[in-house]
């Protein structure tokens, strides 16, 4: 199975910036941390502005509870890709609810999927 997934790892190295990966220790909690950061900032940014080009989008959202009783905000984006002519759905965010509020409500959910559009827009 690892074999198979390899060539996978290498694309996603290519698309993240193997030069990053220079700095990487292996044996630091904090820089493997800082890796995977990197790593879904990246990708979260191409997938942003796939949708910027596609024009418009579709979220699909749910909200779930975790085996350690974490409330979650699972967002998905659904779009048309011109580039593959194809109808799109990629994973967006997850988002802890009970990060800034006390309760897993219809308005914390609302304004964690607000701040998450927010926070899309702004990037470039």
């Amino acid at each position: 199975m690892a074999n198979a997934k390899f060539l996978s790892l290498l694309n996603l190295l290519c698309v993240v910036g193997v030069d990053k990966m220079q700095y990487f220790n292996h044996k630091s909690p904090g820089a493997v941390r800082e890796m995977f950061l990197h790593i879904g900032s990246v990708l979260k940014n191409s997938i942003v502005q796939e949708v910027k080009k596609s024009g418009f989008f579709r979220l699909l959202i749910d909200e779930v509870t975790d085996i350690a009783v974490t409330e979650q905000l699972i967002t998905f984006v659904q779009f048309w890709n011109a580039t593959s002519s194809n109808v799109e759905i990629k994973f967006l965010n997850a988002n802890d609810l009970l990060a800034e509020s006390g309760s897993a409500n219809a308005e914390t959910i609302s304004n964690c999927l607000v701040s998450e559009l927010n926070n899309c827009e702004d990037r470039k």
